[in-house]
């Protein structure tokens, strides 16, 4: 939109109500593989401020850090080889660290863990703040939505794409990107084009804000600014059942 595009998004519920109401919202990179999506991850990472310092609101990111626990020797033999291939980038920072220098990294912490890896790039953020947020910056700058609106299909001429049809009606249009998340194999497919993709469910457990003890998020526990903590997750493959157990 900043560079002249008219731009419209559909969704076909509302605003946030889909894994970005749902997620343990971490800013994460070293574990994502292979290398091409960790890139991506850290590429992301290093957009996030300057993006969050164009919103109307404070969106909760902060990012020192993350680490990611190790409790056994076996752990530490995965964590090292991860960090041995996710370093054939010369942008990543991550390292494994040993028990001693975990604790001096964050108190309170198990003295059964012999280490962890410690990666500079990791954060987190209000994930519904954010995105409703997003949404609004990009209303200022033009952008259309189409909320609870379903496309339908992609219109195809020639093997191209030349329109979106949608439960409101059709969209003029040469381009498409897919945002769909879990849902973006059914949406590539009407496009022809094969994207595998499931969806796996993960259930966290948020509490009741209390003083803030953890400042440095873990792949697995985290506090927010406001003092919730959010533990978990599960990985559940249920399809797109959505309930909570």
């Amino acid at each position: 939109a900043r560079q002249g595009k008219q731009v419209t998004v559909v969704d076909k519920a509302g605003i946030c109500s889909g894994t970005s109401g749902a997620t343990f919202a971490l800013v994460w990179v070293h574990a994502k593989e292979p290398l091409h999506y960790m890139e991506l991850s850290l590429t992301s990472s290093e957009l996030y401020p300057s993006v969050v310092a164009e919103l109307d609101q404070d969106v909760l990111l902060e990012q020192p850090g993350g680490l990611t626990l190790c409790m056994n020797d076996e752990e530490m033999d995965a964590a090292k080889a991860q960090i041995q291939r996710q370093s054939k980038s010369p942008r990543f920072k991550g390292i494994v660290i040993d028990a001693r220098r975990v604790h001096e990294l964050q108190t309170g912490i198990s003295e059964e863990v012999v280490g962890a890896v410690h990666s500079p790039h990791e954060g987190h953020i209000d994930s519904i703040r954010y995105v409703t947020s997003l949404s609004r910056r990009a209303r200022t700058l033009g952008v259309d939505f189409m909320t609870y609106t379903e496309v339908t299909g992609i219109e195809l001429k020639d093997g191209a794409i030349n329109g979106v049809e949608t439960a409101e009606g059709r969209i003029a249009t040469t381009k498409v990107v897919n945002c769909t998340g879990a849902h973006a194999e059914a949406i590539s497919a009407m496009a022809g084009i094969n994207t595998p993709m499931r969806p796996v469910r993960g259930q966290v457990v948020v509490t009741l804000p209390m003083a803030r003890v953890q400042w440095m998020p873990m792949s697995t526990v985290r506090q927010a600014a406001t003092g919730q903590f959010f533990m978990g997750a599960t990985f559940e493959d249920v399809g797109f059942d959505k309930r909570i157990t």
